[in-house]
């Protein structure tokens, strides 16, 4: 939300199908390091910065 994308968006941009991106959102799957780096990248924030997101949740 803070990047202004949409799931769909965002899986357009790390090379993923929406579904994967809503799996990951709603824990329902693990994804890797190399992953995480990558959406930190497209929205542009740290990776400490998506962890302290999730939990504050």
């Amino acid at each position: 939300m803070k990047a202004n994308l949409s799931a769909y968006e965002l899986s357009l941009r790390i090379g993923k199908d929406a579904s994967y991106v809503h799996k990951v959102e709603n824990g329902k799957i693990n994804i890797s390091l190399k992953m995480i780096l990558k959406i930190c990248e497209v929205l542009k924030i740290e990776p400490a910065e998506l962890f302290h997101s999730a939990q504050n949740k």
